[in-house]
């Protein structure tokens, strides 16, 4: 009778410990392939973010590149206006 039990008692530890770690490889496959997708992903993110802030920079150089023109073009009309007001005088 203690035999039966015994070999019942090593068959439950012995399940679980299958069990236990065929659960952990399965888990462990899955969780790997989860974070990789996600390196992937964020190493795309991070190449698209690079990109975007390029562009940005470059347009807003451009836009203070224009200011810049446009106050000088100005300012010589500014400048030019106050020369000939002068001269009249």
């Amino acid at each position: 009778m203690y035999d039966l039990m015994f070999v019942g008692l090593g068959a439950s530890a012995f399940g679980t410990l299958l069990g236990a770690w065929l659960s952990f490889r399965f888990t462990k496959d899955f969780q790997q392939s989860l974070l990789d997708h996600q390196l992937v992903f964020n190493a795309k993110q991070a190449e698209q973010d690079v990109q975007f802030r390029k562009e940005l920079h470059t347009e807003q150089l451009e836009s203070l590149k224009n200011l810049h023109s446009m106050l000088n073009t100005k300012l010589g009309m500014v400048a030019g206006a106050s020369l000939s007001s002068r001269e009249r005088l």
